[in-house]
């Protein structure tokens, strides 16, 4: 499985799925966490970092 590395691929596999988790839950239930680089996490960066999207795309009224 590809890995997603922005936030807008994080936007297109939630709207592809419904939904998506932060931490895997449950084994096979998709996470952001398994979806995305370790390396990527906590930079700050709003476009880049995971631990931001969630935020954003909240602020933005994208997703609950």
């Amino acid at each position: 499985m590809a890995k997603r590395t922005t936030y807008q691929d994080f936007l297109d596999r939630v709207n592809e799925l419904g939904f998506m988790t932060l931490s895997q839950l449950l084994p096979g239930l998709p996470s952001l966490s398994e979806e995305t680089p370790k390396n990527i996490w906590h930079t700050g960066n709003k476009d880049t970092d995971p631990w931001c999207w969630k935020d954003r795309a909240a602020q933005e009224k994208r997703l609950a």
